[in-house]
């Protein structure tokens, strides 16, 4: 289900893909409708498809390898006409991956990555870079709602070229761009009475991960705030801490009933935290990812005309 709004701008509705808040937009190209994941993480777009479609889907100009965290992707380097929110791109290169790690993307519900991240990471020039220098859009900004009702049929929405005041309250807070490679800012605390994430610390704005990740031995300070993170009793979570994010001077609260993730199921409800250690390596380290669960409390706008991100209280 696509619409345009806001003059020339295109707009994508996400659906909910999982209790972990990945979101899915649909995108066609030469093939039939595919659906793909829109993350700020990777700045190249890759199709995931099987060893026996590539006769009747792409044009393949090369071959790719990537590395992730289950493995490696391989396959081919594709060029075809995209199109997303009435918009075309044509010429666009992406990867075609026939080859996967395992079953890591066996059972999701989207068929490739978008990648919405800085050309720099990036040998192939991402799609919303082709966008901007094809002027399709009246701004070059994409922007993300994304619905916290598990229940929703539309996860949300993602805009290219513009904002939907719809789906926020108050003025949007901006931020600049600290590293043009992944959407990273810079941070000046986590938690108020915690002392984390001090003077400052880079931060990635990811739509394409479901958690808030950090450096473990931060996350294991954190968690000590949290009695029995791993699993928690789901009636304790009102008396839970509150845990903030100063960004640029600003405090972005999160209530306990956003960084607990209560899976429903036949049993008793399970309840568990969404923030997760995660350690990277050199050059990016250290390095905390503010994911979907960020996001889905606070609109977020990635603003490429001014390397800028924005937020504002998410409705």
């Amino acid at each position: 289900m696509i619409s345009s709004i806001l003059g020339r701008s295109a707009s994508a509705l996400l659906r909910r893909n999982s209790p972990c808040c990945l979101t899915r937009a649909p995108l066609t190209s030469g093939s039939p409708p595919f659906t793909a994941l829109p993350c700020t993480w990777r700045a190249a777009s890759i199709v995931i498809t099987g060893p026996t479609d590539r006769a009747r889907m792409f044009s393949a100009t090369g071959g790719f390898s990537l590395s992730i965290r289950a493995g490696r992707l391989s396959g081919f380097v594709s060029k075809d006409t995209l199109s997303i929110g009435g918009l075309q791109v044509p010429g666009q290169l992406f990867g075609e991956a026939v080859r996967q790690p395992g079953e890591t993307f066996i059972y999701t519900q989207f068929d490739g990555i978008l990648g919405m991240a800085y050309p720099s990471i990036s040998t192939i020039a991402p799609v919303f870079d082709r966008i901007m220098a094809a002027k399709l859009l009246p701004q070059n900004v994409f922007s993300f709602y994304l619905n916290r009702d598990p229940e929703a049929a539309i996860g949300g929405q993602l805009i290219l070229g513009g904002l939907n005041p719809e789906h926020y309250a108050g003025e949007l807070h901006y931020v600049n761009v600290t590293r043009k490679a992944y959407w990273q800012i810079e941070v000046n605390g986590v938690g108020d009475q915690l002392s984390l994430c001090k003077p400052s610390c880079q931060t990635i704005v990811d739509t394409g991960t479901s958690l808030i990740t950090g450096p473990s031995e931060e996350i294991r300070v954190l968690h000590n705030a949290i009695p029995r993170h791993n699993i928690i009793d789901c009636e304790q979570i009102p008396s839970m801490p509150v845990i903030s994010f100063n960004i640029g001077g600003k405090l972005f609260p999160l209530n306990p009933e956003d960084y607990i993730w209560k899976e429903m199921g036949r049993g008793p409800a399970v309840c568990q935290s969404r923030f997760m250690a995660l350690d990277m390596g050199p050059p990016a380290a250290p390095l905390w990812t503010l994911g979907d669960v960020f996001i889905m409390k606070y609109y977020t706008v990635f603003d490429r005309d001014a390397d800028r991100v924005g937020f504002a209280l998410a409705k």
